[in-house]
């Protein structure tokens, strides 16, 4: 019991309005809820055609927030309007659960630079660091 009375009260703060590309918010989301890949198909002419593509996708609710705060779609919303990229709503069934998501590709040559930017000035920090190259 004495150690808990030495304990400091962490204040609760305020909901983060700034642009996202101001902090490394998107970098830690990125680590737990993104991939990177990379598609390589042939041309008809024979000569490669590679792609670049950053796909987040997160669950559309999380059940501990109230009612008015349960969506994800708002910050889906502001990361698709900084990657210049749709958010698009999927479904899917496993195990007889149906689950709901929201995605965010970024698949263009502006929203790939947008977000190689980003992760140069925010890098990754887990195993996901090594499927990013810049």
């Amino acid at each position: 019991k004495r150690i808990l009375l030495h304990i400091k009260k962490i204040d609760k703060k305020g909901i983060d309005i700034s642009s996202i590309d101001s902090n490394p918010w998107l970098s830690g989301f990125s680590e737990a809820d993104s991939n990177l890949s990379i598609n390589i198909t042939k041309r008809g002419n024979g000569n490669p055609r590679v792609q670049l593509y950053y796909r987040l996708e997160i669950r559309q609710t999380y059940h501990r927030l109230s009612d008015e705060e349960n969506s994800f779609f708002t910050i889906m919303s502001k990361i698709g309007l900084f990657l210049d990229s749709n958010v698009l709503s999927r479904s899917r069934i496993s195990k007889d659960k149906k689950y709901f998501s929201f995605i965010v590709t970024a698949s263009s040559r502006n929203s790939i630079n947008q977000i190689i930017n980003y992760f140069n000035k925010y890098p990754l920090l887990s195993s996901k660091r090594l499927d990013y190259v810049s």
